[in-house]
């Protein structure tokens, strides 16, 4: 595994590519948000560690034109903020985990094993109606074979919602099955990436797929 270590603390950058050395992995450290985009640009990487505050582009700015170019790349944040609003932010933007510093090695490898098992088994198919879903690319595309592009965490609501087409599904719901939380925290980003993901499937098919179903939540329904 060939792992990016974007951070500006150098001696926690020395310490993580130690550690991922030992367990017999390459990585490469940036000390700025410029040095890390110019790394990826020229390198393949399998995992990007980033801390939010860096200097020149922030880790939020590097995750977001990551997934802009559509990068299959494993994200995990790495960060000393812990406001579930900078989480929310994170997730949304498209990173695939995030730690508080700090934290143990043994934790952060854990959970980069664990997204790798989770990526190397999603190497299929769903269909809903004329959509289909690449678990793999992470986007849709339809029967013409027009693709489009989704979030992170677009991609895991569609999902979540194909696999429970027809059934109303409340925010408490979602938040629990798709963001990992157990509450409902007080933020609309639910309602906007519905709202975007609703967009995008009607610009796929020309359909509304997604449907508001007043006091009580989102239902997906097919033909």
């Amino acid at each position: 595994m060939h792992v990016l270590i974007a951070e500006d603390e150098r001696q926690i950058a020395e310490s993580l590519s130690k550690n991922f050395m030992d367990e017999g992995h390459r990585s490469n450290i940036a000390n700025d948000g410029d040095e890390a985009l110019k790394l990826i640009n020229s390198t393949d990487f399998d995992l990007v560690l980033l801390d939010w505050k860096m200097p020149r582009y922030t880790g939020l700015d590097v995750c977001k034109i990551i997934r802009s170019k559509n990068s299959l790349v494993s994200i995990i944040f790495i960060t000393a903020l812990e406001d579930i609003s900078n989480k929310l932010e994170a997730f949304n933007a498209g990173a695939d985990d995030y730690i508080v510093k700090p934290f143990l090695f043994q934790e952060l490898f854990a959970r980069v094993n664990a997204i790798s098992r989770r990526v190397g088994k999603e190497q299929e198919i769903f269909e809903f109606n004329e959509i289909k879903l690449d678990l793999n690319k992470r986007n849709i595309f339809s029967d013409s074979n027009y693709e489009i592009h989704l979030s992170d965490k677009e991609f895991d609501l569609f999902k979540y919602m194909v696999l429970h087409k027809g059934t109303v599904l409340n925010k408490e719901n979602l938040f629990r099955n798709v963001w990992g939380f157990g509450f409902v925290p007080k933020t609309n980003c639910c309602e906007a990436i519905i709202k975007n993901l609703r967009k995008k499937i009607e610009e796929l098919t020309g359909k509304n797929y997604i449907k508001n179903i007043y006091g009580e939540g989102y239902i997906l329904i097919g033909d």
